[in-house]
């Protein structure tokens, strides 16, 4: 990857101080604070029992440092973690003549009850392991190759990510309601941006920006790819992630400590200020959806981890009809093909959002607009220090389905009006709502006569407002020309 090549910080350390250790340092091996998964600042070879699989491990490591990320390389401790407790089991006293194509084989086998992804990775990664140790003549040529094709793991059928239902999310949105705690707080970023788990854990507290506008972005690392994400965020979770600025530098100052990393979540760790792990993060998601009994609507038991919130956003986005280059640039995919995945929901989203763009659509003053107009109302404005891809995002995420209509209002703004888009001006409505439109106006006719019998002057405004807007509407539509 070209972020590493050029490391002026790779002498930091040379291998004669370092081979001695069994703990090594990523400053040292230089990579910056942004470039390691967060909560890693060490690499410790301890559980790696034989001396010379250590040994050969440490080799792997310091000559992959400067051409692979941070992640591979824990990647490859766990590997030899793993296959160390292996030969543990297997050899009372197990040397490198152990370490055969047979071994490597019954190995791999010992791990086909993990996950398809984590035996896939296993595979290709010793592969690309013990393929070096013979080119650096750490093994014996006439060994290769230990690995071979007939070992890869077998694939299982993929079964489509799965969004959480409705039920589920209302379910957890009510909870994330009623708590005010650093908890639910992430919940709240996780349930409505889909970031990934690593990405909530690295968020600082200076994370968050405002446009011109005065709506809210977030920037996160996307340590995956090695570069930052700005999205647009609603007003609800900018307010959110105030209040936990406030209680972290309340804590860092009950606790008489430095939040050094300026980390957004955390706690104190050896009298410093350290971010969460990702184990910590899914454990406390998996005790939540025990607490609230959480079963989806098949009242089956609900699993909840912090990668089910992606999903669950990625599938909401193409079921609401935003595009999948949208999607895919709001969720930080690399690819179209990891958006794709959500594709199978899109045949029905698509169909709307064609029709929408198509019809004439009609304001509460009777005015008419195209589908174009509406998204062209979306100021971009310039001068501004927002990202262009995030101002992008939010044009892209400005126009939200209601059940009477299209909302001309950005997508993660915070609607200031309870349900009450009627007498709106960035409400949009065309002729398929038509029989929603005749409905409401026998409701608003009831509501007017129901405030004015009882003396509600207020509501008898309100109501007399929304059923005046009702009949401007249908007039517009039925006027226009089919």
């Amino acid at each position: 990857m070209s972020h590493h090549h050029s490391r002026a910080s790779i002498r930091l350390v040379t291998r004669e101080s370092i081979f001695d250790e069994d703990i090594w340092n990523f400053e040292k091996l230089g990579y910056a604070e942004n470039e390691r998964p967060s909560g890693y600042n060490n690499m410790s070879f301890y559980d790696i029992q034989q001396p010379w699989l250590r040994d050969r491990f440490k080799e792997t490591i310091w000559r992959k440092r400067t051409s692979v990320q941070a992640y591979t390389l824990i990647s490859y401790l766990r590997i030899g973690r793993s296959l160390s407790r292996f030969l543990d089991a297997e050899y009372s006293r197990p040397t490198i003549s152990v370490i055969t194509q047979n071994t490597l084989r019954r190995y791999l086998e010992s791990i086909n009850d993990k996950a398809l992804a984590t035996q896939s990775s296993t595979y290709s990664q010793l592969n690309e392991i013990t393929t070096c140790w013979i080119q650096w003549g750490l093994i014996s040529k006439d060994k290769y190759p230990l690995v071979t094709k007939e070992m890869r793991p077998r694939k299982r059928i993929q079964s489509q990510p799965k969004g959480l239902s409705f039920k589920v999310q209302n379910e957890l949105e009510g909870h994330v309601d009623s708590e005010d705690d650093e908890g639910s707080r992430m919940l709240q970023v996780i349930m409505e941006t889909g970031m990934r788990g690593s990405e909530l854990l690295a968020l600082k507290k200076d994370s968050m920006s405002q446009d011109k506008d005065g709506d809210w972005y977030l920037t996160r690392i996307n340590r995956k790819f090695i570069k930052e994400h700005t999205i647009p965020i609603s007003h609800k979770l900018a307010g959110t992630v105030k209040t936990q600025i406030a209680y972290i530098d309340q804590y860092c100052e009950k606790m008489e400590i430095s939040n050094p990393h300026n980390y957004l979540f955390g706690h104190r760790r050896k009298k410093e200020f350290k971010t969460y792990a990702l184990r910590t993060l899914n454990i406390r998601l998996k005790k939540l959806s025990d607490k609230l009994k959480l079963t989806n609507e098949l009242g089956l038991k609900q699993e909840v981890s912090s990668h089910t919130f992606r999903h669950t956003v990625g599938t909401n986005l193409i079921n609401n009809g935003v595009d999948m280059v949208t999607v895919q640039n709001y969720l930080g995919h690399e690819s179209p093909m990891m958006t794709a995945i959500y594709a199978h929901l899109h045949n029905k989203t698509m169909r709307t959002a064609i029709d929408k763009a198509q019809n004439q659509l009609i304001d509460i003053k009777g005015k008419l607009y195209s589908g174009l107009d509406v998204i062209r109302e979306i100021e971009v404005i310039e001068h501004d220090d927002t990202p262009i891809e995030a101002k992008w995002l939010k044009h892209q995420l400005a126009t939200q389905a209601l059940s009477n209509g299209i909302c001309a209002l950005p997508v993660k703004q915070t609607c200031p009006h309870a349900n009450a888009c009627l007498t709106c001006t960035s409400f949009r409505t065309d002729k398929t709502y038509m029989d929603v439109h005749q409905q409401q106006l026998q409701k608003a006719k009831f509501l007017v006569n129901e405030s004015k019998a009882k003396n509600f002057s207020r509501q008898h405004d309100l109501n007399k407002q929304v059923h005046d807007n009702l009949i401007t509407i249908i007039d517009g539509l039925e006027a226009v020309n089919d």
